[in-house]
């Protein structure tokens, strides 16, 4: 795993993370998302002040954000492992009747009756692996005959879960910046336009409160963080709370001064390992960047603003199917079908007749 920013030419320039250096490895401390206290959050998350600026805003909000979200909850505790499918209340008191039999068995080594408890300890590990053989086997059955009606149910997830490989920890720099320069290959002749001299012009359009509550409703739960670790709930939280402090840094950003502040475009990088592929090779690799979430707010609220300025500008042809919703590659493809058949309906020459 690794974190870079995006440069002012809106390429990525690598910088690893501290904790993937070994001499500098330090454990990363993990919350429970789900312990979110929000009468913690409120009292915490205190109104955040207007900088000279949008970058000086952008980072104050987001220094009051990871202030008010981590006291919220509750630090993660080691992780229960889940039974596998075929465990039952039979085969736990098999196991724990073959563990004590093991245990009597092994502290009597040297004396009278250790050739009896080694007796019974074989007979109850005999039990134990009868009772597992004979559990897989119903279980498995049970779980072909469900697996057509409940598609996505336990026989799916065995399956995922056997078939998931991760990814072999990357400790080497030089071998993290050679797979991310090889995934994201640096463009020359890029010029980043500069703001002050540029042709962006200050407009009143400011940004409402009623536009960044609507952007909350749009938020879904279960979406992994960004490089700032803030969970969704957290981020909902504070947009119901203080939706004005929001309106305002993105008022800044967008309509005052015409940028995208820098801290927004940083990137977690995970590089997912392909099946049967070489370690050592780049392109053995499926990389995934996933961003702050306030930046995925910032970039909605663009998203939004163009489709609406798109839509009173006479919207977009009728034969633009890329990027837009409701409509995808079968919908131009059925159009194609219902002209091809619209064409050949009639008579296909003056006087003839269909064949």
């Amino acid at each position: 795993m690794i974190t870079w920013p995006s440069s002012a030419t809106g390429m990525p320039s690598l910088v690893p993370s501290p904790d993937n250096s070994p001499s500098q490895a330090k454990p990363k401390i993990q919350y429970k998302t789900d312990t979110l206290d929000t009468q913690v959050f409120r009292e915490q998350f205190l109104p955040t002040a207007i900088r000279q600026g949008a970058e000086l805003t952008a980072v104050e909000l987001m220094r009051r954000l990871n202030a008010a979200w981590t006291p919220a909850c509750k630090r993660a505790g080691r992780r229960q492992r889940a039974p596998v499918y075929w465990w039952n209340q039979e085969i736990e008191t098999a196991r724990r009747e073959c563990l004590s039999a093991r245990r009597r068995y092994q502290r009597a080594r040297g004396a009278e009756s250790f050739a009896e408890r080694q007796s019974e300890y074989r007979a109850r590990r005999k039990v134990l692996k009868i009772a597992i053989r004979e559990s897989k086997r119903k279980c498995f059955l049970d779980l072909c005959d469900f697996a057509d009606s409940d598609t996505w149910g336990s026989a799916y997830k065995v399956v995922v879960k056997k078939a998931y490989t991760r990814t072999p920890k990357l400790l080497d720099p030089a071998m993290l910046r050679s797979v991310a320069e090889h995934l994201f290959p640096l463009m020359d002749g890029l010029h980043p336009a500069d703001p002050a001299t540029g042709d962006h012009v200050e407009t009143d359009a400011t940004i409402s409160s009623e536009e960044i509550l609507e952007l909350a409703k749009l938020l879904k739960d279960g979406k992994a963080p960004g490089s700032d670790g803030i969970p969704i709930r957290a981020l909902r939280l504070a947009l119901y709370l203080q939706p004005d402090s929001f309106a305002k840094a993105f008022t800044k950003c967008l309509t005052k001064e015409g940028v995208f502040p820098s801290c927004w475009k940083i990137q977690k990088l995970l590089l997912l390992s392909k099946p049967g592929k070489p370690p050592e090779e780049p392109s053995s690799f499926r990389p995934i960047c996933l961003i702050d979430g306030t930046g995925k707010l910032l970039e909605k609220l663009v998203c939004i603003r163009l489709d609406r300025a798109i839509a009173d500008a006479g919207d977009l042809s009728r034969s633009q199917f890329g990027f837009r919703k409701a409509r995808s590659t079968v919908d131009a493809v059925n159009r194609v079908v219902k002209v091809a058949a619209q064409a050949i309906e009639g008579t296909r020459w003056k006087g003839g007749s269909k064949v």
